[in-house]
């Protein structure tokens, strides 16, 4: 490689590191979904309106005030006896966001899986899947979780539940 090719190379490699922007354009690999998934699971349920349309993030904020006992973070979400069927919807949009955004700070897979989880909670709670989506694409969904190495226990117990109905 020529000082020239060498030099152009190095100011490649220096622009992408000081790249701001959201862009993500380091591969996940499947041993990160796990503990991604945990993190996101316990993380305070909030949203970067960076990925996220502000409308929709609004409507999980009211959505979040009128629940009781409140609801904090998505774990609580899917064990909670009764979440608002506005919460789910708004997190499972905000999900599906993620899930199909190239920005997305978390990995399409991990959003794709908390997706179906919601869906598995409102399919218990509220005896409908809260979705447009058909039988058999939501079965295709759960049995793609249910494939997922990296799942947690209660997310499995979760979606094999729903899957039963």
């Amino acid at each position: 490689m020529s000082e020239r090719s060498s030099a152009a190379h190095d100011l490649t490699a220096i622009s992408r590191l000081m790249d701001l922007s959201p862009k993500w354009d380091m591969p996940w690999e499947e041993t990160d979904f796990g503990p991604i998934l945990e993190h996101q699971l316990g993380a305070p349920l909030s949203f970067d309106g960076g990925v996220v349309d502000p409308a929709l993030l609004e409507q999980l904020d009211r959505a979040k005030e009128v629940c009781k006992p409140r609801i904090e973070t998505l774990a609580e979400m899917l064990s909670h006896d009764h979440p608002p069927k506005d919460l789910l919807i708004a997190v499972r949009l905000v999900m599906k966001k993620l899930a199909r955004s190239e920005d997305s700070p978390i990995p399409g897979e991990v959003a794709r899986s908390i997706y179906f989880a919601l869906i598995a909670v409102s399919m218990i709670r509220h005896d409908e899947p809260l979705t447009s989506l058909d039988r058999q694409s939501i079965q295709k969904g759960f049995d793609w979780c249910l494939a997922q190495t990296w799942l947690g226990a209660d997310m499995v117990v979760l979606i094999r539940r729903a899957s039963a109905l």
